[in-house]
């Protein structure tokens, strides 16, 4: 005879158990612990679900992944590439279409800005028809696309400023969002005289409204990240204004008059 103490929710008491019956006494009450176990499980899969985590977990990685390869292809590198110039040792040696537009000129740069906003509108939608039940997958892409583009792994993490990606992701998101924004931008970048505060508004802006009109703290969190980097992308365009060595917007439009 074995001496064994039973637990469980309603009772505790002391039994006397035969040998024979001690190894399906003990799997008994294994089979119990995993089958609650199991329970809590699945409900804490449809908490997330409910918020809009799919409970289909490799949806979040695939589309993290998809994001950031298509932000690593890098369309000012190519064109520089070609042109046998290496835009990081030139202008603003960053690879976003500013640079281009600089340093290869207007009709470049106005293509690599195209191209720019188009990858990023492309992996947001392409990332939503791929996994269409997975509630995050546009939001997961397109802030991965705006990493990949600033912290291309096949550029030593050195790419562009992401401005045009954002861009990108806001017209996939909520192209309504996207024209208040570009107005607001443009408003505040003409109120301080300087080009990127158009961005760098929008930026700061944009994990904000678009969590409101979604209603979801937590599409919030998700583009605060490559926004954050976004905005920490431009500090040396601070540092330039506090020297007083930055470009204004004025001084280039005298600069097209002449």
């Amino acid at each position: 005879m074995i001496l064994l103490r039973v637990e469980d929710d309603s009772f505790s008491r002391i039994c006397f158990f035969p040998q024979k019956y001690r190894k399906m006494l003990r799997n008994s009450i294994v089979h119990q612990k995993n089958s609650i176990a199991s329970h809590r499980l699945v409900s804490i899969r449809q908490r997330f679900a409910e918020k809009g985590v799919c409970s289909y977990m490799y949806d979040i990685p695939l589309s993290l992944l998809l994001g950031y390869l298509i932000g690593c292809i890098n369309p000012a590198w190519i064109i520089s590439r070609y042109k046998k110039i290496e835009l990081r040792r030139e202008g603003t040696k960053n690879l976003g279409a500013t640079n281009a537009f600089l340093t290869l000129g207007k009709a470049i740069g106005v293509l690599v800005l195209f191209l720019d906003i188009s990858k990023a509108y492309i992996a947001v939608i392409l990332s939503k028809a791929l996994f269409p039940q997975f509630a995050l997958a546009g939001i997961l892409a397109g802030s991965t696309v705006m990493l990949g583009h600033m912290f291309p792994f096949n550029l030593g993490f050195k790419g562009g400023k992401g401005s045009a990606c954002l861009a990108g992701v806001v017209i996939a998101l909520d192209y309504q969002l996207f024209l208040v924004l570009l107005l607001i931008g443009f408003a505040i970048a003409f109120l301080v005289n300087y080009h990127w505060a158009l961005p760098v508004s929008a930026a700061a802006i944009f994990p904000f409204t678009y969590g409101l009109t979604t209603q979801s703290s937590l599409n919030c969190s998700i583009l605060l990240v490559p926004c954050l980097c976004l905005i920490l992308k431009h500090s040396e365009n601070y540092r330039r204004v506090r020297e007083g060595t930055e470009p204004t917007i004025r001084r280039y439009q005298k600069k097209s008059h002449l």
